[in-house]
């Protein structure tokens, strides 16, 4: 006799969150949340990174704002030492919220790094999206991307998205996950 449907979806589900909670209880991600400068309440982009970073946190995670590792002293660039910090094996993910093009820097500069591009997220506005424009073109080297509307920023489903790439990452979702909004 076969089982109900409900029943075996329903134990399912339950198997998978069982699953979740024992791979999730004692496991904790390093990640960097890059994108608009911090400190203005007035800036919109500014505001959602600082409130990615806090959902982050609060989630148990271990983020970061890498300008805050870099140094100016270093005759090295500041973007060629953000580079070199998010190459790192400890960076679990990055994530990249872009907003007006002010992050395109990274975005351009990661692109060309393999090793970089295979654990970051990047979050853009829909007005990026146009057919051969140059931000598009660059974000296209990200698997992992998710274009948002102004009402998504207000309404934090930018913050949601980025708890979740961080969830898949942890377990090991991330390589075979794509997020696009159409």
């Amino acid at each position: 006799m076969r089982s109900n449907p409900d029943d075996f979806a329903e134990s399912i589900e339950r198997d998978l969150a069982e699953a979740e909670q024992r791979y999730t209880s004692n496991a904790s991600l390093r990640v960097a949340v890059v994108g608009p400068n911090l400190g203005n309440a007035d800036d919109p982009g500014s505001v959602k990174r600082q409130q990615i970073y806090d959902a982050i946190k609060s989630n148990g995670h271990d983020p970061f704002f890498p300008e805050e590792h870099v140094n100016s002293n270093y005759n090295l660039p500041l973007l060629d030492q953000e580079r070199l910090i998010l190459n790192r094996d400890d960076v679990d993910l990055v994530i990249v919220l872009d907003c007006s093009g002010v992050a395109l820097a990274e975005i351009s500069n990661f692109a060309s790094f393999p090793e970089i591009v295979i654990k970051t997220g990047v979050l853009f506005p829909l007005e990026f999206d146009i057919r051969d424009s140059l931000p598009r073109n660059v974000i296209a080297s990200y698997s992992h991307q998710w274009k948002y509307t102004q009402e998504d920023l207000e309404a934090c489903h930018v913050v949601e998205v980025c708890l979740d790439w961080v969830r898949n990452r942890l377990l090991g979702a991330w390589s075979i996950m794509v997020s696009h909004k159409d």
